[in-house]
């Protein structure tokens, strides 16, 4: 009996765990939808989530080039669904006057008779901050029923007349929500994290709920420089940090610049002739091309040295034969390169 209920415990705290697992899943896909529309053709719709989004902010603008002296209309949506919990008319308005105490609409009457609104740029008409009740939807709409302008000549001119638009031509209305809250997250991965100096490689930046674009910027551009588009280029020797911006959120990898390999190209002449009665210079005989940092030659025999290319054979060569000489080149490296060192063979005929 102990064993069922033993039994019986386990598997209601695994179906408690399951629902919690299920309800949290929901709430993080649960969306609400804010559809806005007007009579002065002005539209907007942005799908929040109740998971993180509380509220939202509506915003008109009007731009007209006549200055505005009254403005009257009506604001409505559904009070189940959103709660009003603030709005504001344009401070180009001297006179304020609104009624928010209906349930599902407010109504304004703005007058600028001292001194007529500017709204010659696009300039906020009104602002409505709501608050989510809950899932779902909801519809919301301004109504412009009167907008009325003055004149060069002081006539007043009506824009909007009885909620028609009567001079579309040179007014536009346009409407915008407060962009929904965005859980942004970024991982970043570079395609390689070691490099020589002058090579290149690319980080890649996975961004969920980004805003924009993403930014990539070096720690220090002497060791690694970064593109839009997160292309690399090593520098200089040294480690830099490429960090990847997006919305405030940020993520960061470390570059790691090693010495590149000595590029030098090392060529020499097969057969040269000396004299064997007297010194010879034979120019030319070694070239060390593209070197990095200071070169040096050695050779492995006594009688043969090499200056800047040039080979030095001392007399006392026994006339007759041939000599090879095995001639070491080396480069010394600086603070990018790596030293490098090659052996040519050169062969000397003693006349």
């Amino acid at each position: 009996m102990t064993k069922i209920k033993k039994s019986i415990a386990v598997l209601l705290a695994a179906l408690m765990l399951i629902s919690i697992a299920a309800v949290s899943a929901s709430a993080a896909t649960d969306t609400f939808t804010v559809n806005v529309s007007s009579n002065v053709g002005a539209t907007a719709s942005t799908e929040y989530r109740t998971a993180y989004d509380k509220t939202f902010t509506l915003t008109f603008n009007l731009k007209t080039p006549l200055a505005v002296n009254n403005c009257q209309g009506y604001l409505t949506y559904d009070s189940n669904s959103v709660r009003l919990t603030e709005f504001r008319l344009s401070d180009e308005f001297a006179t304020q006057c609104f009624n928010t105490d209906n349930f599902n609409e407010v109504s304004f009457n703005s007058t600028s008779v001292d001194l007529p609104g500017d709204f010659s740029a696009s300039t906020v008409l009104l602002t409505a901050e709501f608050e989510i009740l809950g899932e779902g939807s909801t519809d919301i709409a301004l109504t412009l029923s009167e907008v009325n302008t003055v004149s060069s000549d002081n006539k007043i001119v009506g824009i909007v007349s009885n909620g028609t638009v009567v001079d579309p031509s040179t007014t536009t209305v346009t409407a915008k929500l407060s962009d929904r809250f965005l859980n942004t997250s970024i991982t970043l991965k570079a395609a390689k994290s070691k490099i020589a100096f002058g090579a290149s490689t690319k980080v890649t930046a996975k961004v969920t709920e980004g805003k924009g674009a993403t930014k990539f910027t070096s720690s220090n551009n002497k060791v690694a420089t970064v593109d839009a588009k997160g292309n690399v280029k090593a520098t200089g020797v040294g480690t830099a940090k490429i960090t990847a911006k997006n919305n405030g959120k940020s993520k960061a990898v470390s570059i790691t610049v090693v010495k590149a390999a000595n590029p030098m190209k090392v060529t020499a002449k097969k057969t040269v002739t000396a004299n064997s009665k007297k010194d010879t210079t034979i120019k030319s005989v070694v070239t060390a091309k593209k070197a990095q940092g200071k070169v040096t030659y050695k050779t492995n025999n006594k009688k043969v040295t090499v200056k800047a290319g040039k080979l030095v054979v001392k007399k006392g060569l026994k006339k007759g034969k041939t000599v090879t000489v095995k001639i070491t080149v080396k480069a010394a490296g600086n603070k990018n390169y790596k030293a490098a060192s090659k052996t040519v063979s050169v062969k000397i005929k003693v006349k």
